[in-house]
C-alpha cells in the first residue's frame, strides 16, 4: 500500500488540483504492476495556527509523507527513479504558487500489512498480484 499523506494549511490546494494529481500519483504504481486500490492519498488540511514550520505558521508550505508497504526499493537506482517520477507531479503544482514542499519516503515492513484480513500478494507472487490488479480488488485465496 503506497499511502501519500499531504499536510497543508487549509486552502493550499483546490479540489480540482487534488483531483488532477491523484490519478498521476496512482499511475506511478499501476505502471509498476500494483493494483490501483493499493494507492491511498490523503490531504490533511489544518487551519492557520494549527500547523507550524520553523516555529511559525506558514502560509505556503506542504509536507508529504509517502509510505511504501507494498514495494520497497531494491537499489539506490530504483529510489532515485521514484524521486524522478514524484518531482514532475509536485513541482508544477507547488512552485508556481510559491509553496515550499518537503517529502519523505517511509519503507515499513510488510509483516503486519493486511487487506480485508488477507496477506496481500507482493512481487514475489506475480500471478496473484496480477489477478488483484486486474480486478482492482482483493481476491480471496
Amino acid at each position: 500500500m503506497p499511502t501519500w499523506s499531504f499536510v497543508l494549511p487549509a486552502g493550499t490546494l483546490s479540489r480540482e488540483e487534488k483531483d488532477a494529481i491523484a490519478p498521476k500519483i496512482t499511475q506511478i504504481y499501476t505502471d509498476g504492476g500494483l493494483p490501483a486500490f493499493y494507492v491511498h492519498i490523503f490531504f490533511d488540511e489544518y487551519p492557520v495556527g494549527s500547523y507550524y514550520n520553523s516555529g511559525r505558521t506558514p502560509a505556503k508550505s506542504a509536507l508529504l509523507t509517502i509510505s511504501h508497504v507494498a514495494r520497497h526499493f531494491a537499489s539506490e537506482k530504483e529510489s532515485l527513479a521514484f524521486h524522478e517520477m514524484v518531482d514532475p507531479i509536485l513541482r508544477p503544482l507547488f512552485e508556481p504558487k510559491g509553496i515550499t514542499w518537503e517529502y519523505n519516503v517511509l519503507l515499513p515492513s510488510q509483516d503486519n500489512w493486511r487487506i480485508d484480513g488477507t496477506v496481500p500478494p507482493t512481487t514475489d507472487n506475480p500471478t496473484v498480484l496480477r489477478q488483484w490488479a486486474e480486478r482492482n480488488a482483493a481476491v480471496p485465496a
